[in-house]
């Protein structure tokens, strides 16, 4: 008798006894994954996910206490797969550059829509929505303080101090336009994203923190500025 492993997609015989337990969890993980990303986390029930991850509705209880649960447990393993070091290329613009495709790469249309049918149910399940909100702000700032701190370190920036609205732009937009079915992003939107929106932001936010200091630069010197960063 064949079974489907709902974690890679591959089917093979049934083992005789109990599955191990770390495999009877990774298939409860990926079929609740599933779900949310199919009918939103409301429409979820832990039967289905039981169904799908071929074991019972007790052996989920005995993992989770509840739903929430489980779907915290989804959201950290999830935010785990995505987190990494943003890649050193030598330049403010290739980091930001290689920042967004890692974003663009971490951002598939199933996990884009399990984000969205987690945060956009109506709120019956808070605790896992708050730490997914917690993680994807740590990891976004994270990500762009060590590129920044970098650039401040080439001498291409005079400051670390940065918005964190700003670090949140390129995942918002590329979450829109998988969520829209616009996606997914383009190479040369990629660097479009980097070229007129976060390099002109980060030298503008240079000059005003510079202002505080010295006199103000003139609009020429920034743009000489941001096009050499593009070279």
């Amino acid at each position: 008798m064949l079974y489907r492993n709902f974690v890679d997609g591959t089917t093979g015989p049934r083992l005789r006894g109990r599955p191990q337990s770390e495999q009877v969890n990774r298939r409860l993980l990926a079929a609740a994954f599933e779900l949310v990303a199919e009918v939103g986390q409301e429409a979820m029930s832990i039967s289905e996910v039981a169904r799908r991850a071929g074991t019972t509705m007790p052996a989920v209880y005995r993992r989770y206490r509840d739903k929430e649960a489980l779907l915290t447990a989804v959201v950290d393993r999830e935010m785990k797969a995505i987190e990494s070091e943003p890649a050193d290329t030598g330049s403010l613009r290739g980091d930001l550059v290689e920042s967004v495709r890692s974003i663009v790469a971490a951002l598939t249309p199933t996990r884009a829509r399990f984000l969205a049918g987690l945060v956009l149910a109506g709120g019956a399940h808070q605790a896992p929505v708050q730490r997914l909100s917690d993680a994807l702000q740590r990891i976004a700032t994270g990500a762009f303080a060590r590129v920044i701190d970098r650039a401040v370190l080439r001498g291409e920036l005079h400051s670390a101090c940065t918005s964190e609205l700003l670090a949140r732009v390129p995942g918002a937009i590329v979450m829109n336009m998988a969520l829209l079915g616009d996606g997914p992003i383009s190479e040369g939107q990629i660097i479009g994203l980097v070229d007129q929106i976060m390099l002109p932001a980060l030298m503008s936010t240079a000059d005003e923190q510079d202002n505080s200091r010295t006199t103000r630069r003139p609009v020429h010197d920034r743009e000489r500025r941001i096009s050499a960063a593009r070279h």
